[in-house]
């Protein structure tokens, strides 16, 4: 067994933890790029494994801490596996990620994202306009994944339970999101005289919308109508922060975002006390 047939054979085991495909994805990338550069070796030492770590002088420390987690992810399972005697990556340090707070959006951009912006399609796609304000309104009032969102059937929205159920989601977790009266009007108008299967948000042709057409709407109309890089996971981060701003428990917004942790969600909350830290800087003009 050598590295690339290695690398072929993992997504079975990430599939079987219940890492998400996206995921999963994501890891075979870093893997297949690490496998290019080991040309002249079947497995990697040590040393040729810190030369590659050392070779990402201008990459960010979260993005190194992602490549080199995957990487001795990969290892440890090869050697579960029987394919080699010696972990060549278990020597690596992985970098600390640097603890900062989540980009989101402003009270004042997400007013106008809900109740004032329209997107332009050319008269043929016209469609398309509802669909995207739908789609939005859907990412900042419920606090879905991208991948969540475009994994939804007509099915999984319960307009009178103002349920939608997510199914795989992060970690292959299931939970139902509970979601707000002002959206079931758009709910309702993705999901009547549709079956039960089909998928919640199409495409042009009405095929499932994939998680780059939804990327790419966000650089090409909310980016530029805002003037500034927006991206759907700062929705949820507005979605996250609204709650917590108004009094919601975190262990209510935890079940809502589907978080493994508390300690995830408590972000949010150092997030807003930022804030708060920020506003008391007037008091500063009373000294």
């Amino acid at each position: 067994m050598n590295l690339a047939q290695a690398i072929e054979r993992y997504p079975a085991h990430l599939g079987g933890r219940g890492i998400s495909v996206e995921t999963q994805s994501k890891y075979l990338y870093e893997l297949r790029q690490l496998s290019r550069l080991m040309v002249n070796t079947d497995w990697p030492t040590y040393a040729a494994l810190a030369d590659w770590q050392s070779s990402f002088p201008a990459l960010t420390k979260t993005t190194v801490h992602h490549k080199v987690t995957a990487i001795k992810a990969f290892f440890r399972w090869a050697v579960d596996m029987g394919y080699i005697t010696t972990d060549p990556a278990e020597k690596l340090v992985v970098p600390k990620r640097p603890k900062t707070l989540p980009e989101t959006l402003t009270d004042s951009q997400v007013d106008y994202l809900l109740h004032k912006w329209e997107p332009y399609y050319m008269k043929r796609d016209g469609f398309l306009i509802d669909r995207d304000k739908a789609l939005v309104k859907v990412f900042i009032m419920t606090g879905l994944r991208r991948a969540e969102l475009t994994a939804l059937n007509v099915g999984d929205v319960s307009l009178e339970g103002r349920a939608v159920a997510v199914r795989s989601g992060k970690g292959d977790r299931d939970r139902t999101v509970i979601i707000p009266k002002n959206v079931i009007p758009e709910l309702r108008a993705l999901t009547q005289r549709r079956e039960y299967d089909e998928p919640l948000f199409v495409g042009k042709g009405g095929e499932r919308l994939a998680p780059n057409a939804i990327n790419e709407m966000f650089h090409r109309k909310i980016s530029n109508a805002l003037g500034r890089r927006v991206t759907p996971h700062m929705c949820r981060h507005a979605y996250a922060t609204y709650l917590v701003n108004r009094g919601v428990p975190l262990h209510q917004i935890q079940t809502q975002l589907g978080h493994s942790s508390l300690t995830t969600t408590q972000i949010y909350l150092h997030a807003t006390q930022r804030e708060v830290r920020d506003s008391m800087d007037v008091l500063d003009d009373l000294a």
